[in-house]
């Protein structure tokens, strides 16, 4: 390619943008050092910092678990306060769970594929929101204006937003990356997909 040529190249992102790169490099070169920039990125980031810290928070979340559950059962502490603990708890076992499968899975992988990391990301931030929903708000008028009814309805709710954030974020990536649905819908990736 001559210096400053603008270059139409398709990648796993499906746009109609233009690329301009003033290098000598082919579009198949270019690929390849985004590929090998993208996994030492990876790497670094949701492999070496995030699996180590993933790890030991999973091992204390599932010890905290055990302890409230043990707590609710015995009666020793009250039911609605710490159930919706317990729900956050579990949402937070999930997000620990995706961040490990992410590092394993960046680890055990030459050319990490983008889409599946952005999928396990999708889990990650439902669980974290559904976690922050269970959130004890105004903790000194918790005891007057919440029963366990509320508690229950606060859990479904936080489990739904969960449903939501995934289905939404993985119907619109299923839209833009799958080949017969991006043709059936016309999505790119800077009309329905935003990464």
């Amino acid at each position: 390619m001559p210096n400053g040529t603008m270059t139409k190249i398709t990648y796993s992102n499906y746009t109609d943008c233009f690329k301009n790169y003033s290098t000598t490099e082919t579009a198949d070169e270019i690929q390849q050092r985004i590929q090998i920039e993208l996994n030492l990125v990876y790497d670094k980031y949701y492999g070496w910092l995030a699996l180590p810290l993933a790890s030991v928070a999973l091992v204390i979340t599932i010890i905290y678990i055990t302890s409230i559950f043990r707590a609710i059962r015995q009666h020793r502490v009250s039911r609605k306060s710490y159930v919706l603990i317990l729900n956050r708890s579990i949402g937070d076992l999930l997000g620990c769970t995706c961040a490990i499968i992410n590092g394993i899975y960046i680890f055990l992988e030459d050319d990490v594929n983008r889409n599946i990391v952005q999928v396990i990301d999708t889990f990650f931030t439902a669980s974290y929101w559904a976690a922050m929903v269970s959130a004890v708000a105004r903790p000194f008028e918790y005891r007057r204006n919440v029963n366990m009814k509320r508690c229950i309805h606060l859990m479904i709710i936080s489990w739904i937003i969960f449903a939501f954030i995934v289905v939404f974020t993985l119907s619109f990536m299923a839209l833009v990356k799958i080949d017969f649905l991006r043709e059936w819908s016309g999505c790119k990736s800077e009309t329905c997909l935003v990464n």
